[in-house]
C-alpha cells in the first residue's frame, strides 16, 4: 500500500513539474524537423517533448544492450551446464575404466564424443578403454584420428608411442618420440627414445637421444655407465673378427677410457683368452665382476688363476668375491670360496668357513635354501674325509646320495694327521 502511494505521488510530482514548465514556457517555439515539416507549439511542451524523447531513446539503448547481456548470459550458462555434465560424465566413464568394466566406459566416451566430436581427452580416454579391452588396434585408429585433428598434442604422441609398443611396432613408437622431441624437449620421451632404440640395434640413434637426455638432465645417476654401454656396442660392430690381436688392443684402449662397462671388460677377458693371455683374462675378468657384482664372473677368473697355475690368486680372488656381493649372493661367494680351499687341500680353513656359514647366513638376513644346503653338506662330507673323519663323512655322502632332507651340520673342530700331511703351504691360509 506505501509503494502505491509513493509511486502515486511521484507521477503527481511530474506531472506537477511537467505543467509548471510548460506555464513557464508559453512562448510558441517552430522546430523544423525536415525542410518541408515543421512543428510549432509551446515552448514548455516543445522541452518536455524532448525530455520524454531522450527517455524513450534512453530506453530503447538500454533494452538493446541489456538484451545482449541477457543472451550472454543465456550462453554462458548454457557452456557451465555442457562442461558440469562433461565433467560429470568424464567422472563416470573414469570410474568405469576404473573398475574394469570396459564396454560401460566405452559407451560412456562414446556418448560423451557424439555430443562433442572434437572432444580430445574424450578420444584419449577412448583409446585406453579399447586397450585395456584388449583391443589395441581400434584403439591405435582412434588414436590416429585424434592426432589428425591435433598433430603437436604431447598426450596423444605419448598414447600413439605406448600403443605401438604394446602392438610390438617399435620403431612406429620411436617415431613418435621423435616429433614430442621436435615439438620440445622432454626428458621422459628422451629416455624412452634411447632405450627402444639401443633395442632396435638402433646405436648411433641411442647415443643421439642419450645426448638429449644428458643436456636435459646433466647430473643423473648413471649417465656415464649408459654412455659407455652404448659406445661399446657401436665398438663391436666394428671390432675385426678375425684378428685376435687387432680385437684385443682396441678393447684394452675401449676400457682404459671407460672404466665403467662391465660388458666390455668381459669381452677383453675372452679376446685375452683367445690369445693365451691367462693373466691378463683372468684380471679383466675380476674388473667386470666388480662393476657388475656377477658371482659367474668372479668363479670363471678364479678358475683361470688356477688353470695358469696361480692357487694364490685363486684364492685372493674367492677373498674378493665375498667382500663384495651381500645376500644369498653372499652365502653362495662364501660356498665358492669353501670349494677353492678344498681344491687347496686347505681343509681347516674350509672347516671354519663351513662352522661360520649359519651364523652368516643369519647376519645376511637369508636363508640356506634347499639346493645351498645339499652343496654345502657335500663339501661338508668332502672336508671330513680331507681331515680324517671317514665314519661322519661317509654318513654325510650317504643321506646326500639318498637325496634324503639333511639338515647342514658344521664339521667337527680338529683335524686328523692324515690331513696334516696334505697340508698346503702356510702363505695360502693367510687373508
Amino acid at each position: 500500500m506505501i509503494s502505491r502511494i509513493n509511486r502515486l505521488l511521484a507521477a503527481f510530482v511530474i506531472i506537477a513539474l511537467s505543467l509548471y514548465i510548460v506555464i513557464l514556457n508559453r512562448e510558441s517555439i517552430t522546430i523544423r524537423i525536415t525542410p518541408s515539416t515543421d512543428v510549432t507549439t509551446s515552448g514548455g511542451v516543445i522541452f518536455i517533448a524532448l525530455f520524454c524523447l531522450g527517455i524513450l531513446c534512453t530506453a530503447l539503448v538500454t533494452t538493446f544492450f541489456g538484451f545482449r547481456a541477457y543472451l550472454r548470459e543465456r550462453r554462458l550458462l548454457s557452456k557451465d551446464r555442457s562442461r558440469e555434465s562433461f565433467y560429470q560424465s568424464v567422472l563416470k566413464a573414469r570410474s568405469a575404466l576404473a573398475a574394469g568394466e570396459w564396454g560401460k566406459a566405452e559407451g560412456l566416451w562414446q556418448q560423451i564424443l557424439r555430443r562433442d566430436p572434437s572432444n580430445l581427452i574424450a578420444r584419449i580416454e577412448l583409446s585406453r578403454s579399447f586397450e585395456s579391452a584388449g583391443n589395441p588396434e581400434e584403439a591405435l585408429r582412434l588414436l590416429d584420428a585424434a592426432r589428425a585433428a591435433a598433430p603437436d598434442n604431447l598426450e596423444v604422441l605419448f598414447r600413439a608411442a605406448e600403443l605401438h609398443l604394446s602392438l610390438g611396432n617399435k620403431t612406429a613408437a620411436v617415431d613418435n618420440l621423435a616429433l614430442i622431441l621436435y615439438q620440445q624437449p622432454v626428458l621422459r620421451a628422451a629416455k624412452m627414445g634411447r632405450s627402444l632404440s639401443e633395442e632396435l640395434g638402433r646405436i648411433d640413434d641411442a647415443i643421439e637421444y642419450h645426448g638429449k637426455v644428458e643436456r636435459l638432465s646433466p647430473a643423473e645417476e648413471g649417465n656415464e655407465e649408459i654412455l659407455g654401454r652404448l659406445n661399446f656396442k657401436k665398438l663391436l660392430r666394428e671390432l675385426p673378427v678375425t684378428e685376435p690381436a687387432a680385437r684385443a688392443e682396441q678393447l684394452r684402449a675401449f676400457t682404459k677410457r671407460n672404466t665403467t662397462v662391465a660388458s666390455a671388460f668381459e669381452e677383453l677377458a675372452s679376446a685375452e683368452r683367445e690369445l693365451g693371455n691367462t693373466e691378463a683374462a683372468a684380471q679383466a675378468l675380476v674388473k667386470a665382476a666388480k662393476l657388475s657384482k656377477r658371482l659367474d664372473l668372479w668363479q670363471q677368473g678364479m678358475q683361470l688363476w688356477i688353470a695358469g697355475g696361480m692357487p694364490e690368486r685363486a684364492l685372493a680372488t674367492a677373498r674378493a668375491a665375498t667382500k663384495e656381493v651381500q645376500g644369498t649372493q653372499r652365502l653362495s661367494a662364501e660356498l665358492t670360496l669353501i670349494r677353492t680351499y678344498l681344491s687347496l687341500n686347505m681343509f681347516e680353513d674350509a672347516r671354519t668357513a663351513l662352522s661360520n656359514l649359519p651364523s652368516l647366513a643369519k647376519s645376511q638376513g637369508s636363508e640356506i635354501g634347499p639346493e645351498m644346503e645339499r652343496e654345502a653338506q657335500l663339501l661338508r662330507g668332502i672336508c671330513l674325509s680331507g681331515l680324517g673323519a671317514y665314519k661322519e663323512s661317509t654318513e654325510a655322502l650317504k643321506a646326500l646320495a639318498q637325496d634324503e632332507r639333511v639338515t647342514f651340520k658344521p664339521p667337527a673342530n680338529g683335524a686328523s694327521d692324515a690331513s696334516a700331511k696334505n697340508a698346503p703351504p702356510a702363505r695360502l691360509s693367510t687373508p
